[in-house]
């Protein structure tokens, strides 16, 4: 199985220097796999997705993955099958962190 877009040991610490978390995703399609990396969503990044996930998703999950989008596989960014089997990993970056609350 061919794999694309997998970066060196030496690629990735220089992603982690730069974004800090990064996240591989991993998409096989017919006995290929492709490899992309991606950074966890800033602010902005994800005021424009909601706001546009309001009218289309596939929008709004495009703004999520372009902007997230570190390195690896460019088709992961430009074949469909390839993308929305991205997008729904991706979305796991953004519920990654969780959060208590307790009565002090």
């Amino acid at each position: 199985m061919e794999t694309r877009g997998k970066l060196t040991e030496t690629e990735l610490v220089r992603l982690k220097k730069q974004y800090g978390r990064v996240y591989e995703v991993t998409v096989s399609d017919e006995g290929e796999e492709y490899v992309a990396y991606f950074r966890r969503p800033d602010m902005s990044t994800l005021s424009a997705m909601t706001k546009m996930a309001k009218t289309d998703e596939i929008q709004a999950s495009k703004i999520l993955l372009e902007n997230c989008f570190a390195g690896g596989a460019d088709e992961i960014k430009t074949d469909t099958a390839l993308f929305m089997a991205a997008v729904g990993q991706l979305s796991k970056i953004v519920g990654s962190a969780r959060a208590t609350i307790k009565n002090v």
